[in-house]
């Protein structure tokens, strides 16, 4: 069982995705943790306080997980320009990384990411690039969440 971890800064860090829909950001920090940054309380002016949660998973899961943000990173544009159909993807994948920040099982979350992948089709070559890297995450994460 992995441990949560919630820090109130989080150091040098590489932006890896900035879901401005649900209000998430997810970065790389310079040893290699994924980290999530979220809102809890968005219905304060200016989104209340950050709450910044290390992801914690086992390797390859985090690290398909960290090729998944890197596609979602490079088509951000597409992504919020399509946010009628985006919108479904980018929260499914977001409450799967509130279950790794939150250290427990994200299988309930990538069963629901699943289905959304599967019944949504994104467009264009950025939406090849988003649903083959989903693919990639989706095979990793057998059995290894």
């Amino acid at each position: 069982m992995h441990t949560a971890r919630t820090v109130t800064t989080l150091g040098p860090s590489k932006l890896l995705f900035s879901d401005g829909i649900h209000w998430r950001t997810l970065s790389e920090d310079a040893s290699g943790n994924l980290w999530l940054t979220d809102y809890p309380d968005a219905e304060y002016h200016g989104g209340g306080t950050p709450r910044i949660r290390a992801l914690n998973a086992p390797r390859v899961l985090l690290d398909s997980f960290r090729e998944l943000l890197g596609a979602l990173g490079s088509n951000t544009e597409s992504l919020h320009k399509h946010v009628s159909i985006c919108a479904p993807h980018l929260d499914s994948i977001g409450k799967i990384a509130e279950a790794l920040a939150e250290g427990r099982s994200a299988e309930p979350e990538i069963a629901s990411a699943v289905r959304t992948f599967g019944w949504s089709y994104l467009p264009d070559a950025w939406g090849e690039a988003v649903e083959s890297a989903w693919a990639n995450f989706s095979r990793a994460t057998r059995g290894a969440a």
